[in-house]
Parts: structure tokens; sequence; C-alpha cells
């Protein structure tokens, strides 16, 4: 039933587009005329079919020709489909915002009334953003920036409107290291985030970074920027050169066990070391084995030796270490500075 009647409303606005009158001196040619209901058409397949970014781009081209509420509520539609929430209520919004002609067609009067519904709904969608910035006295100037678009102080303490999804925020400052936050916000929902600056004098004096203010109201992942430290680097290496040294130890703990166990039975079937032709190939397998072992053993050393200095550098590590490691295959070296 719904299908019916959105194709209804598409017959109707499609023979709207030819009757409907615009503001003198901004009447279109008939062949902008044609290529709106064309693009029009065009974008309720898209729309069906799921594509609602191709459909956008057909009915927004449409809608910039005819400028009419049929085209401008569905170029809203696609809007809101894309999550574009800010931009499709701004659409619905000016359906209202187009003069109303004496006789128009009921496509139109239908399509101001719906407007007028899908503005107030979209409102409620429509989540925001509170961003309190600590660390820095009321005197310096502080920039916050809502993925790349600065934003006034006073309207992010009273609250920013933004589209659902993840919004990268920024706080800067002259003489603070940057902080940044990436929130991942829902529809209609509201989030308070604290950004805590440091700035340049106390970072030198303690550069190990202090931990994230928590975000009020939810969780936020906050994120420094020029202010990082080398110790989760180094523990990444010293488990993975734990998990290496492990793996290692054990194959050559395994393959040893089975080169003696062949050795054994070699031992017992060649007296004075005499083998039969048989027992060459239990030869050339203990032979093979021993040398797995011997190769396990190595590598779980070296693998150990790295997990050893990787843990203690991670534990240790205050952002002024600058390490040199050097492998070999008869050596490890470590020089640098702590």
């Amino acid at each position: 039933m719904r299908r019916l009647a959105r194709w209804s409303v598409m017959a109707l606005a499609s023979l709207a587009l030819l009757g409907v009158s615009l503001p003198a001196g901004a009447e279109p040619s008939l062949e902008e005329k044609e290529t709106a209901r064309a693009l029009f058409r065009e974008g309720d397949e898209h729309f069906r079919e799921g594509d609602f970014k191709g459909a956008l781009e057909r009915f927004a081209a449409a809608d910039d020709i005819m400028n009419l509420p049929t085209t401008k509520i569905e170029r809203g539609r696609s809007l809101m489909m894309l999550g574009r929430l800010i931009e499709a209520r701004d659409a619905f919004v000016g359906v209202g915002l187009i003069p109303a002609e004496d006789f128009e067609p009921e496509a139109q009067v239908n399509a101001r009334r719906e407007a007028r519904e899908l503005a107030e709904q979209t409102a409620t969608r429509i989540p925001t953003i509170l961003v309190e910035v600590t660390g820095i006295p009321e005197y310096v100037p502080v920039r916050v920036l809502v993925d790349g678009q600065e934003v006034a102080l006073s309207l992010l303490r009273l609250g920013v409107k933004v589209d659902p999804g993840k919004r990268l925020l920024r706080a800067e400052a002259p003489d603070y290291v940057t902080r940044e936050a990436l929130v991942d916000v829902k529809e209609g929902e509201s989030r308070r985030i604290t950004l805590d600056l440091r700035s340049l004098a106390e970072v030198a004096a303690d550069p190990k970074p202090k931990s994230a203010a928590p975000e009020k109201g939810g969780e936020g992942e906050e994120m420094p920027s020029g202010d990082g430290s080398s110790s989760s680097t180094w523990l990444t290496v010293g488990f993975v050169g734990l998990g290496v040294g492990v793996v290692g130890m054990v194959q050559g703990a395994v393959f040893g066990a089975l080169t003696l166990d062949r050795t054994a039975a070699l031992e017992r079937r060649c007296p004075d070391g005499l083998c039969s032709p048989e027992d060459r190939d239990t030869l050339a397998t203990a032979g093979a084995y021993a040398d797995v072992s011997t190769i396990g053993f190595v590598v779980g050393g070296v693998g150990l030796g790295v997990a050893v200095l990787g843990l203690t550098l991670g534990l240790v590590s205050d952002g002024d270490t600058e390490v040199a490691l050097s492998l070999g295959p008869d050596r490890l070296s470590l020089g640098g500075r702590f």
C-alpha cells in the first residue's frame, strides 16, 4: 500500500514539474524541465533499489532546477537514508520556505505537509555533543574542532548538533599539546566529552602522559597528538618475542625427544655401530630431527631474549629512551641511551 502511495506521489510530482510556475525571472526552460523530470524518475528508481547516493545526486540536480516541494522532500529523504540528518532536516524545512502558488497541485500540497512532519521527526534523531576543555586557564585562547570544522566554545558548552556516527573532536591552544577524541554517537543521543590539555612545559618536565580524562555520560577514545610513548611498542615486541621463544623451545624439546628415541633404537639394533641397510632411513630421520631441534632451541633462545628486552623496556620506558637492537646469526647486541 505504501509503495502504491509512493508511486502515486511520484506520478503527480512528475506532472507537477510541468505545470508549476516559478517566480518571474527564475522560470526554467523547457529543456531544463524535461531534464528535471528525467532526473526525478531516475532518482526514484535508485531510491527503490537502495542506491541512496545515486538517488540523492539525481534528486538534488532536479531540485536545483525546479526548487519545488516534491523535489526538495525527495532530496531530504535521500539524505536521511544516508545518515546525513542535519542536511535532511534542512531540506525538509526548506520546503516550507518555497512560496506557495495560488492553485498549487495536490502533489506539492502533500509534499509540504509531509515535509513538516519529517522535519519534526528528524529533529529528535539528531544527536548532541557537549565538549568541556580542562587543564587550561581561561585567558588562553583555545580552538575546538568537530570533524575539522571549528565550533564556537559557547555552542560546545550548550551542545552542538552532529550527524550520528564517529565524530573526531580536537582541542588546540598555543603552547599546549593538542588533544583529540574519537566519539561514536548514536541517534538522539546527548554526549558530554572532556578534553584535558597539557602545557608543553609540563610535558617537558614529565613526559609520561596523564590518563585520559573520563568522558561524562559515555565512553570516548581520547588520543594525544604529539605526546606519544614507546612503552606500548616495546611491550608488543616483548610479547611477540615471548610467543616466538616459547614455540621455539617447545619445538626444540619435541624434536630433541624424537632424536633421542631414534638414537636409542639404533643403538639397540646397531651393535658396534654397524647398521643394516633397513636402519639407514631411521638414521637419516634422527639426523633431521636433531637439526630441527637445534634450530628450535636457537630460535627459542633469541625469542626469549627479545621478550625480556621488550617487556623490560616497555615497563620502564619514560619517553626519553633510545635503543638500538642488532640481531645476527651468532649475536644479539643492545645499545642506546636509557
